[in-house]
């Protein structure tokens, strides 16, 4: 499998041609020329339906706080573009979140629904002179997105922050196959190192 740029405009690609096993199509995906961030190419069956899919990962931009990719998967017997729905409106689709005060802490609540609902309260000690004003009313998703593919499964990670640019851990995504496309298949909470994660029941 391989990826070559199409036509190289001023800061910007415009359209790539895919080459998976010596067949090649080209497909109108403009990104902007990012050597410090090359594509990334998986061949796996993601969907699950027994026959390799081309992924491709772009890097859209990076800064403080920031890394915006977007993600194409190509059925190269057909070269079918599927559908991937993005990773922060996905997760943003099944999860909730209220920051409140207690005492001299920071609250942040979580629910998440889906196939295995959960809740978790992220406990933040002695933020409270912060104020809400600082964190807000609730949490934000998706400033930092990565996707990946292992064990022929299409994942991401999005970022949960709080305040300016304060992450607070990561929302997990697995992606299934759906009627139309990819889809969300399971989510998962992982809280940063700092702080105490609590899992109500």
């Amino acid at each position: 499998m391989k990826l070559y740029a199409a036509l190289k405009d001023g800061d910007t690609y415009k359209g790539f041609i895919l080459d998976v096993n010596g067949k090649k199509q080209r497909f109108n995906w403009n990104v902007s020329r990012d050597y410090s961030h090359p594509p990334q190419l998986f061949y796996a069956d993601v969907d699950s339906d027994g026959k390799p899919e081309a992924t491709v990962v772009f890097t859209l931009g990076t800064g403080t706080s920031l890394v915006a990719q977007e993600v194409h998967v190509v059925k190269p017997e057909q070269w079918k573009e599927i559908s991937v729905p993005a990773a922060d409106k996905a997760a943003s689709a099944v999860v909730s979140s209220s920051i409140s005060l207690d005492k001299d802490d920071v609250l942040l609540k979580l629910e998440l629904t889906g196939p295995k609902p959960s809740k978790v309260t992220l406990r933040l000690p002695d933020r409270a002179e912060d104020g809400l004003k600082y964190f807000g009313s609730k949490a934000a998703i998706g400033a930092v997105t990565y996707y990946s593919v292992e064990n022929n499964k299409l994942l991401a990670d999005t970022s949960l922050m709080v305040g300016m640019t304060e992450s607070v851990g990561t929302l997990k995504l697995e992606y299934n196959a759906g009627k139309t496309g990819m889809e969300l298949g399971s989510i998962a909470f992982e809280p940063d190192e700092r702080g105490e994660a609590i899992v109500e029941k």
